[in-house]
């Protein structure tokens, strides 16, 4: 990777351009040091104290780092009129820190700091950038309060991330960008699925609810007893991720209306997804605890096994 420069970053203020380098300088610092320490990755001193200034220096916000990584994610791909966004939470764990601040994980004994990203990654399935990222804590106070957060507001909701990641890239990358955005079973979401109505923009979401049907019907049941689209040949990783093993599946697809939920407060009242499901029908691997069995959700247009299989390699690349 070249030596950076405060031109990668075009809308990058941190208020004065002294700051704007040394920010640059870190992150050149630790591309060339990944996992080091402030003092392992400095060169110096002087330099180690520069980085620590910074990074405490209560003039310089979080949204303005943002903007400046953002700026230079955009300038990766801005060549790009087609382009896969990842979208993922993650836990940043400090268990055994004894630090100010920590939120709780998904433990009662787990502390540390919730991460938001979406992460560019062209059409062959190489990471381009970085978009947006967010951070936050869980409250320790609201520890075991789970049943009382599911009726906030969806604006409430740590599940809103999901919609703010999607919407802040949209921002980043304009119209003229076909935005693909995938999503793990995290982001089935009704509310979510209308994002897809921004200018090239869609949706590629792993389902995990089996959802009313204006027919009255249930989702994955109905789709179950569709007619098999075809029948396939994928290869999946073991256990260890260093081989890779053939497997059947059978392939089906289904243009689906979705109801509204009835705890819902959407001001739609049913919205249409494209469903594909791929199950496994060869006998399991000896490392397979269970068969494959995948449920997507898409405003994709599905007509083909081609388009359905177009689709899960897509969410493989996530």
């Amino acid at each position: 990777m070249h030596k950076l420069t405060v031109k990668d970053f075009p809308k990058l203020d941190l208020g004065d351009g002294r700051r704007d380098n040394r920010f640059v300088t870190i992150i050149n610092n630790i591309n060339e040091n990944p996992g080091a320490s402030i003092p392992g990755f400095s060169d110096s001193w002087y330099e180690a104290k520069s980085t620590y200034n910074l990074c405490k220096n209560k003039d310089i916000t979080l949204d303005a780092i943002k903007q400046g990584l953002a700026s230079w994610g955009h300038s990766q791909i801005k060549d790009t009129n087609k382009i896969l966004i990842a979208h993922d939470m993650s836990n940043i764990s400090y268990n055994n820190l004894k630090a100010e601040g920590l939120g709780y994980l998904d433990n009662k004994e787990g502390r540390g700091i919730l991460c938001y990203s979406s992460i560019a990654i062209d059409l062959d399935g190489i990471p381009r950038a970085l978009l947006h990222q967010q951070t936050w804590t869980r409250p320790l106070e609201d520890l075991g309060k789970a049943k009382k957060r599911k009726h906030a507001k969806f604006e409430n909701k740590e599940t809103f991330e999901w919609k703010r990641g999607i919407t802040e890239v949209n921002k980043t990358l304009g119209s003229e960008v076909e935005k693909i955005h995938i999503c793990d079973r995290g982001a089935d979401i009704y509310d979510l699925f209308f994002c897809a109505f921004e200018t090239n923009t869609d949706l590629l979401v792993r389902s995990i609810h089996n959802r009313g049907l204006s027919d009255g019907s249930h989702l994955w049941d109905t789709v179950s007893k569709q007619p098999v689209a075809g029948i396939v040949t994928i290869e999946i990783p073991d256990k260890t991720g260093k081989r890779r093993e053939a497997i059947e599946v059978e392939v089906r697809k289904y243009h689906a209306e979705i109801l509204r939920p009835t705890a819902n407060k959407s001001e739609y009242e049913s919205v249409e997804l494209n469903a594909i499901e791929l199950k496994q029908i060869s006998e399991l691997k000896e490392w397979q605890e269970e068969s494959l069995h995948w449920q997507l959700l898409t405003t994709i247009n599905v007509e083909t096994v081609t388009d359905a299989m177009q689709c899960v390699k897509w969410y493989c690349y996530r």
